[in-house]
Formats: structure tokens, C-alpha cells, sequence
């Protein structure tokens, strides 16, 4: 297997301090991004339209 088929499990330990830095990075960064859209009204608003057109695609689900 080489590392393009590699899983990225979410819990997954880096092999490397590098690929631990990287991931650090990564993180900290998707965090920021969430906090910073988080606060946007517009942006808040766009992602409740965006979750009903996706629930009004979504097939009923049975019991």
C-alpha cells in the first residue's frame, strides 16, 4: 500500500514530528475557520439554506 491509499483517520497518530506539526497546523486552521464562520450572521444563514436544501434531497427515512 503506499501512503495515497493511506486512511486519514480523524484519531490517526502521526508517524513524524513533521506530520504531527502539519497536522497541528491543519487543525488549528479548520478550527479558526469554524469559529470565524460561526460568527458570521451571513455566512450562518447561507449554511441553514444549505441544510434544508440538503434535507429536502435527503429520501424519508423508515422506521
Amino acid at each position: 500500500m503506499n501512503d495515497s491509499n493511506k486512511s486519514h483517520h480523524p484519531n490517526a497518530v502521526p508517524a513524524t514530528p513533521s506530520e504531527a506539526a502539519t497536522h497541528h497546523r491543519v487543525r488549528s486552521s479548520v478550527t479558526e475557520e469554524v469559529h470565524r464562520l460561526a460568527t458570521d450572521q451571513a455566512d450562518r444563514e447561507e449554511m441553514r439554506i444549505v441544510r434544508e436544501q440538503l434535507a429536502d434531497l435527503t429520501p424519508p427515512q423508515s422506521d
